[in-house]
């Protein structure tokens, strides 16, 4: 993961598993990224946004790594806090990182950490946009000094 650059991002989403358990009797990895893209998608409500309807027209966001670590395995019918961390990385990087743990004992489950980048409509890599780390610099300073 290396040094991550500044936090541009933490919120908490609650979600319950409902993705059936595999034949071992807990959830399957590919899974997580199910309830992974189900957060992104509340978190760009939060904003007012949607894929394919930034305020900047064309650009889209795109994941380019993505790597889980398992510490516990979740079941269906568990209810589960995740925390998502933005932060800037090595240029034209960002980092989406959410954390998964059981709101009763704070035990983590899994740390999804994605590695995403914006397009443009060709989809070419393009730079972050200046609407995506203004707004969150804004959430960020709005959220301080509450």
């Amino acid at each position: 993961m290396g040094n991550l650059g500044e936090k541009l991002y933490e919120g908490n989403f609650e979600i319950t598993i409902r993705r059936k358990n595999d034949k071992n009797e807990h959830l399957n990895h590919s899974k997580y990224d199910d309830h992974s893209e189900k957060i992104r998608q509340d978190f760009l409500k939060r904003f007012g946004w949607e894929d394919n309807n930034f305020p900047e027209p064309g650009v889209q966001m795109s994941m380019r790594e993505d790597n889980l670590k398992f510490r516990y395995s979740l079941k269906q019918g568990d209810k589960v806090k995740v925390k998502l961390e933005i932060f800037l990385d090595k240029y034209p990087f960002y980092r989406m990182i959410y954390t998964y743990y059981l709101p009763e004992t704070g035990k983590i489950a899994c740390i999804d950490n994605n590695r995403d980048v914006f397009v443009n409509s060709d989809g070419k890599t393009i730079p972050i946009p200046g609407f995506f780390i203004e707004t969150l610099k804004k959430y960020k300073e709005k959220s301080i000094k509450i």
